[in-house]
């Protein structure tokens, strides 16, 4: 689940049904639907509030014109097991745990840059192009997608004592990173002024 940015509606999605929803949260009422054609992994609404992205199975990632539900653009990663829109809405972020993460840019459909890591989880900073990016061997860094720059390491946990990082989220300020690994610990990392 997750809510528009400005308005009262909430994208719903099925896994296995491959369906996305959005919901008026005034009155209840289905705004619109649409079938991706396989299943979705994972979706995000984009900062802008008028386009949702979504992504899994054989398809890779689609974006969705929110009001109409109709495909605007295809993005064809298979395998993709998450996603992640930048906060300044330019860039998407795609990963998996074989091949790594690719940012692509939302104006022209295309890949902008790759990361080669085997990513398992990531997460948009409040602004600009960074992203939190994780791996199951328990490395942890920021990536700046617009820049391509080399991600910079935040830390990289004991897999052993840790576990493998299942979820990163960036505090709303932009100054620390939560990580959870697959052990059930949690940890906050904080980044400096």
């Amino acid at each position: 689940l997750e809510f528009f940015p400005y308005e009262a509606r909430l994208l719903a999605w099925s896994r296995w049904w491959g369906v996305a929803i959005v919901w008026d949260t005034d009155t209840g009422r289905e705004l619109v639907r649409w079938r991706q054609g396989a299943s979705i992994f994972h979706a995000r609404v984009l900062p802008d509030g008028d386009r949702v992205a979504t992504c899994g199975g054989r398809v890779g990632c689609v974006v969705w014109d929110a009001a109409s539900g109709n495909a605007e653009m295809s993005l064809p990663e298979f395998g993709v097991e998450g996603l992640e829109v930048s906060s300044n809405g330019r860039m998407l972020v795609t990963w998996d745990r074989s091949h790594g993460a690719v940012a692509w840019d939302l104006s022209t459909g295309s890949i902008h840059c790759t990361f080669d890591w085997a990513v398992s989880a990531a997460a948009a900073f409040p602004m600009g192009s960074r992203v939190a990016v994780a791996s199951d061997d328990g490395w942890v860094g920021v990536w700046d997608v617009l820049a391509c720059s080399e991600p910079d390491t935040i830390t990289e946990l004991d897999c052993d004592d840790d576990g493998a990082v299942d979820s990163i989220a960036v505090v709303q300020g932009g100054h620390a990173v939560a990580i959870a690994a697959s052990d059930g610990h949690v940890s906050v990392w904080g980044l400096g002024p």
